[in-house]
């Protein structure tokens, strides 16, 4: 049981833009690879979150990061603007994107009007791609490391105080999580976007789940 005078806050923080999400606008609708690299604007994106976190004056007690380049370039630029120590950042295999297998790199019109589109449909978070993983694999890779981490972790439970914490991850790791914590229906998760950088921030405490925002991106604002 978690002590009425804690609070576990979470921050979901999506990495910058990456070469995939800037093929997502040359090429049309691309599946995504699970390592692509960052962009010089995801970069400035990173700085720019990383400077609203600064002056919001938000302290993380700890940080956890996907071991994706792409996310750990992210967590990289955030950390020193936040004057968080990089090396004390926690690395989570468990927090890598889900892997689409042997449709990374196809069109995803190609893939969803065909054979493939029906099965999709059909299985919803059951799918999985050949070579890949399915959302619900995902979705319980993910939740087991959350779950053991902090709401079986008695040394947070009962701290009897406010801990921040900053997740870097990419989203649909973020999406299945999310579906978990709030028990909305499955078919929704690949509906709702969270764009990169985006910041995402719930709540745990003896009330139970409290979601203060999804994908906001308020710091992004004239950014190019």
């Amino acid at each position: 049981m978690i002590s009425p005078k804690t609070e576990l806050r979470f921050y979901f923080l999506r990495h910058g833009e990456s070469e995939d999400n800037t093929n997502l606008e040359v090429i049309g609708e691309v599946i995504g690879g699970k390592n692509p690299q960052i962009t010089e604007l995801g970069l400035r994106q990173a700085k720019a979150l990383g400077f609203r976190l600064s002056k919001e004056n938000i302290k993380f007690d700890k940080i956890y990061c996907s071991p994706l380049q792409r996310v750990v370039h992210t967590c990289k630029a955030v950390c020193a603007n936040t004057l968080f120590d990089f090396r004390k950042v926690i690395i989570v295999p468990a927090l890598e994107e889900i892997d689409m297998g042997f449709l990374a790199g196809t069109r995803k019109k190609d893939v969803y009007e065909g054979y493939t589109g029906k099965l999709i449909t059909y299985l919803g978070p059951w799918f999985t791609p050949p070579g890949g993983e399915s959302q619900k694999t995902v979705q319980r890779r993910v939740s087991d490391w959350f779950e053991k981490e902090f709401l079986h972790n008695e040394s947070f439970l009962k701290s009897e105080k406010t801990l921040n914490f900053a997740i870097f991850g990419s989203g649909m790791n973020f999406k299945c999580l999310f579906q978990e914590i709030t028990g909305w229906d499955a078919s929704l998760t690949w509906k709702f976007t969270l764009d990169n950088c985006s910041i995402s921030r719930f709540r745990f405490n003896e009330r139970g789940w409290f979601i203060d925002c999804i994908n906001d991106t308020g710091h992004l604002l004239g950014l190019i």
